[in-house]
Protein backbone atom coordinates (compact mmCIF):
# COMPACT_ATOMS: atom_id res chain seq x y z
CA UNK A 1 0.00 0.00 0.00
CA UNK A 2 1.40 3.46 -0.89
CA UNK A 3 1.68 6.16 2.21
CA UNK A 4 -1.14 8.39 0.88
CA UNK A 5 -3.33 5.14 0.78
CA UNK A 6 -3.10 4.12 4.11
CA UNK A 7 -5.88 5.83 5.67
CA UNK A 8 -8.43 4.68 2.73
CA UNK A 9 -10.52 2.39 4.51
CA UNK A 10 -10.65 4.11 8.00
CA UNK A 11 -13.92 5.44 6.96
CA UNK A 12 -15.33 2.34 5.97
CA UNK A 13 -18.43 1.48 7.47
CA UNK A 14 -18.39 4.59 9.84
CA UNK A 15 -21.32 6.65 10.69
CA UNK A 16 -19.87 10.60 11.00
CA UNK A 17 -21.89 13.03 12.07
CA UNK A 18 -20.53 16.67 10.74
CA UNK A 19 -21.84 19.85 12.89
CA UNK A 20 -21.25 22.54 10.48
CA UNK A 21 -21.42 20.16 7.25
CA UNK A 22 -22.92 22.05 4.66
CA UNK A 23 -20.51 24.42 3.33
CA UNK A 24 -16.77 24.93 2.89
CA UNK A 25 -14.68 22.62 4.74
CA UNK A 26 -17.62 20.46 6.18
CA UNK A 27 -18.79 19.88 2.99
CA UNK A 28 -15.42 19.13 1.75
CA UNK A 29 -15.05 16.61 4.99
CA UNK A 30 -18.64 15.26 4.08
CA UNK A 31 -17.38 14.70 0.41
CA UNK A 32 -14.19 12.51 1.68
CA UNK A 33 -16.53 10.47 3.88
CA UNK A 34 -19.08 9.22 1.37
CA UNK A 35 -16.06 8.99 -1.02
CA UNK A 36 -14.40 6.56 1.38
CA UNK A 37 -17.17 4.17 1.86
CA UNK A 38 -19.03 5.62 5.17
CA UNK A 39 -22.34 3.83 6.17
CA UNK A 40 -23.82 7.32 7.00
CA UNK A 41 -22.65 10.42 7.06
CA UNK A 42 -25.33 13.19 8.68
CA UNK A 43 -25.17 17.42 7.72
CA UNK A 44 -26.12 19.69 10.35
CA UNK A 45 -26.26 23.33 9.98
CA UNK A 46 -28.60 25.75 11.84
CA UNK A 47 -30.30 26.59 8.73
CA UNK A 48 -33.13 23.86 7.65
CA UNK A 49 -32.41 25.29 4.01
CA UNK A 50 -28.87 24.50 3.87
CA UNK A 51 -28.86 21.67 5.33
CA UNK A 52 -32.00 20.20 2.56
CA UNK A 53 -29.42 21.45 -0.62
CA UNK A 54 -26.28 19.93 0.84
CA UNK A 55 -27.81 17.03 1.39
CA UNK A 56 -29.45 17.25 -1.69
CA UNK A 57 -26.07 17.93 -3.83
CA UNK A 58 -24.26 14.95 -1.91
CA UNK A 59 -26.82 13.02 -2.87
CA UNK A 60 -26.58 14.00 -6.32
CA UNK A 61 -22.87 13.97 -7.00
CA UNK A 62 -22.61 10.46 -5.40
CA UNK A 63 -25.64 8.84 -7.09
CA UNK A 64 -24.20 5.06 -6.48
CA UNK A 65 -22.71 5.41 -3.21
CA UNK A 66 -24.54 3.01 -0.62
CA UNK A 67 -23.73 5.71 1.91
CA UNK A 68 -26.75 7.26 3.50
CA UNK A 69 -26.68 11.08 3.53
CA UNK A 70 -29.17 13.07 5.71
CA UNK A 71 -29.07 16.16 7.53
CA UNK A 72 -30.24 17.78 10.28
CA UNK A 73 -30.98 21.43 10.95
CA UNK A 74 -29.09 22.22 14.51
CA UNK A 75 -29.25 25.49 16.05
CA UNK A 76 -26.07 26.02 18.52
CA UNK A 77 -26.47 29.88 19.11
CA UNK A 78 -29.44 30.11 21.13
CA UNK A 79 -28.04 29.25 24.41
CA UNK A 80 -31.48 28.64 26.46
CA UNK A 81 -32.22 25.91 24.18
CA UNK A 82 -28.43 24.43 23.40
CA UNK A 83 -29.33 21.54 25.57
CA UNK A 84 -32.59 20.39 24.33
CA UNK A 85 -30.93 21.00 20.30
CA UNK A 86 -27.76 19.05 20.97
CA UNK A 87 -30.01 16.17 22.41
CA UNK A 88 -32.08 16.98 18.98
CA UNK A 89 -29.35 16.81 16.63
CA UNK A 90 -27.70 13.09 18.65
CA UNK A 91 -31.08 11.61 19.03
CA UNK A 92 -31.78 11.92 15.31
CA UNK A 93 -28.00 11.43 14.02
CA UNK A 94 -28.13 7.84 16.52
CA UNK A 95 -31.42 6.78 15.45
CA UNK A 96 -32.69 7.52 18.77
CA UNK A 97 -29.97 5.53 20.19
CA UNK A 98 -30.13 2.50 17.93
CA UNK A 99 -27.16 3.66 15.58
CA UNK A 100 -23.79 4.18 16.88
CA UNK A 101 -21.68 7.42 15.77
CA UNK A 102 -17.88 6.83 14.77
CA UNK A 103 -17.15 10.16 14.40
CA UNK A 104 -18.47 13.91 15.12
CA UNK A 105 -16.63 16.71 13.55
CA UNK A 106 -17.30 20.15 14.11
CA UNK A 107 -16.76 23.18 11.71
CA UNK A 108 -19.21 25.38 12.09
CA UNK A 109 -19.53 28.77 13.76
CA UNK A 110 -18.88 32.22 13.16
CA UNK A 111 -14.82 32.66 13.73
CA UNK A 112 -14.11 35.81 16.03
CA UNK A 113 -11.51 38.43 15.53
CA UNK A 114 -8.20 36.72 16.49
CA UNK A 115 -7.19 37.61 19.94
CA UNK A 116 -3.49 36.87 21.62
CA UNK A 117 -3.86 33.85 23.19
CA UNK A 118 -3.00 35.08 26.73
CA UNK A 119 -6.71 37.29 26.67
CA UNK A 120 -8.63 33.81 25.36
CA UNK A 121 -11.06 32.80 28.11
CA UNK A 122 -13.99 30.57 28.64
CA UNK A 123 -16.38 33.63 27.47
CA UNK A 124 -14.37 34.12 24.32
CA UNK A 125 -14.37 30.63 23.22
CA UNK A 126 -18.39 30.84 24.20
CA UNK A 127 -19.34 33.42 22.39
CA UNK A 128 -17.19 32.23 19.05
Amino acid sequence: MQPRDKYISKLAGANVLIIGGTAGVGYAVAEAVVKHSAASVILSSFNLDRVSASTSRLRESYLSTACQITGFACDLKQESLLESSIEGLFNAATLEGTRQLNHVIFTAGVHPNPKPFSQIDFNFIKLA
